[in-house]
């Protein structure tokens, strides 16, 4: 039969246990908000090495959650979506600056190079249990519709969805923003050129979900060097 003092004493063990275990999660989360801004702190590095990708992470965060938003809006609430966006690039932190900021075409062998930044970014974030998914993202955000991507020549519905989210948000800031070797395309070519890729590079649905977003004013491209030109010549 339990005593008061038997009661007494399990419930001190139970309180300890409980807070011992609040001290715990607290821990836990601590760690996983340090390791995410470390995380931050390499991306934003590679920005600082490649000059042309300034705010890239950004931008490809903001046009991911508007097309995310035309095909359910209950993706906006899962944080691996947020994070494979914002982080879709990090493995490209292994990439030399001459190949990152070279004025002309890539040679075959430094396009290789390129190619193994989607693995080397899984590598850089599978280590860590709470971001395994978002690093399956990564792998797989230069995958394409058709199976023609790389690194895994995954294809259709084999490519995980917030990757087929990334590959659009991706492409389409890739095209409206300057780069070493060209000027940043005219948003309604790029607009276009997406919808081209419907059903080869791109997954129709996402690129359906994109140009909603797109006629909605969700997805809105900030001083497009294009976009002041045609401005200056409308204007005489």
């Amino acid at each position: 039969m339990l005593t008061l003092y038997n009661l007494a004493t399990i419930a001190a063990a139970t309180i300890e246990k409980a807070k011992l275990y609040s001290e715990v999660q607290n821990y836990a989360q601590q760690l996983e908000e340090t390791y995410l801004s470390t995380i931050e702190s390499l991306a934003k590095a590679f920005e600082a090495k490649d000059r042309y990708n300034k705010g890239h992470m950004e931008r490809v965060l903001e046009y991911g959650l508007a097309i995310a938003s035309e095909l359910d809006p209950n993706l906006l609430n899962d944080d691996v979506l947020k994070l494979a966006l914002l982080f879709h690039d990090i493995g490209k932190i292994e990439v030399p600056d001459y190949i990152l900021n070279k004025p002309a075409k890539l040679t075959p062998e430094e396009y290789e190079i390129i190619k193994r930044h989607p693995a080397a970014g899984e590598e850089i974030l599978k280590p860590v249990k709470f971001l395994q998914e978002v690093a399956k993202v990564i792998r797989q955000h230069q995958e394409r519709w058709d199976g023609k991507g790389y690194p895994d020549g995954l294809k259709g519905e084999e490519i995980h969805l917030y990757a087929r989210i990334v590959s659009v948000a991706d492409a389409f800031d890739a095209m409206t923003s300057d780069r070493s070797y060209r000027k940043a395309m005219n948003v309604e070519d790029a607009v276009q050129e997406i919808l081209r890729n419907s059903g080869t590079q791109f997954d129709p649905k996402v690129v359906e979900a994109f140009y909603k977003a797109y006629q909605n004013g969700l997805i809105k491209v900030e001083n497009s060097s294009n976009d002041t030109e045609n401005q200056t010549t409308s204007l005489g």
